[in-house]
């Protein structure tokens, strides 16, 4: 108890020395804490550490927290990180540098300040240039799935199209994820980019060409409905189905969900509010 306030851990021993030493280490931090702040004290890695706790997103936080770990949360200002951002990414577009590096530092810091470690920090993103988007329609669609080199692509490219699924949801869904009867599938949060399960909506069409399909064994072990291993498996089979249907090559990510948003609000007229809670997108 430190100043009328109780704080119960497992320190990790049974040694009553080293649990001394310990809560001696605990004590001593609150104290300073309590001197000079919570900001003085804890350092990025701290809150990195209680942000992955959280399972937040870790893929770009490692090259972070070597650069940025041991310094104290007081200490980083917002142009420390959009300096490290031109470091660890010199020749980036803007995109790039705001998605690697200020995103994610801004969001470690923010996530410590929720929980009293340090002050919140606004950090100025790269100004990132318009970026025009691509959306094919149904006669583009019908060429590729005429000229796929599988059925399972074709039917990947139909599947991405109606429920504007990611390519790396896609490719990780198993048969044991569908319900063909109630025309649905479900991935959990775990497997996806927003960290928020995802119900997708299927068609009579769409149902009727997943029944076809054969679950493929990959090389570790799973079995996929797809049987892509990967989102990079199928690149090049899905470039070579654009050239021989001699159509424009057009990414997977803009022939399935952007081609989704419209062709659900440009060509069917759906309302924003409704094609985001069936294209999963939490912002309409």
């Amino acid at each position: 108890t430190i100043n009328g306030v109780r704080y119960r851990q497992s320190l990790g021993t049974r040694d009553k020395e080293i649990a001394a030493g310990k809560a001696a280490e605990i004590e001593a931090r609150v104290r300073r804490i309590e001197v000079y702040g919570a900001d003085r004290e804890y350092t990025f890695a701290d809150a990195a550490l209680k942000y992955l706790e959280a399972n937040h997103e870790s893929r770009y936080l490692p090259p972070l927290i070597k650069a940025l770990g041991a310094q104290r949360l007081g200490d980083i200002k917002p142009g420390h990180i959009r300096d490290l951002a031109l470091k660890l990414k010199p020749a980036a577009k803007a995109a790039t540098r705001n998605r690697h590096v200020l995103v994610p530092a801004r969001s470690v810091i923010n996530f410590a300040a929720d929980r009293g470690m340090c002050q919140p920090i606004k950090v100025r993103s790269f100004d990132e240039a318009a970026v025009k988007k691509v959306a094919v329609d149904r006669q583009w669609l019908d060429k590729f799935r005429e000229h796929a080199t599988h059925h399972r692509l074709a039917t990947l490219a139909l599947f991405n199209f109606v429920t504007a699924a990611r390519i790396g949801e896609s490719v990780q869904l198993t048969p044991e994820h569908f319900d063909l009867d109630a025309k649905t599938a479900w991935l959990s949060g775990d497997n996806r980019k927003t960290g928020e399960s995802r119900t997708y909506y299927l068609t009579d069409e769409l149902v009727r060409e997943l029944r076809m399909i054969v679950p493929r064994k990959v090389k570790d072990g799973r079995t996929l409905m797809f049987g892509y291993s990967s989102a990079n498996a199928c690149i090049w089979a899905w470039k070579d189905t654009c050239k021989r249907a001699g159509i424009e090559y057009v990414t997977r990510h803009e022939a399935g969900r952007h081609s989704a948003a419209t062709e659900m609000i440009v060509r069917n007229k759906v309302n924003p509010a409704t094609a985001a809670a069936l294209g999963g997108w939490s912002n309409p």
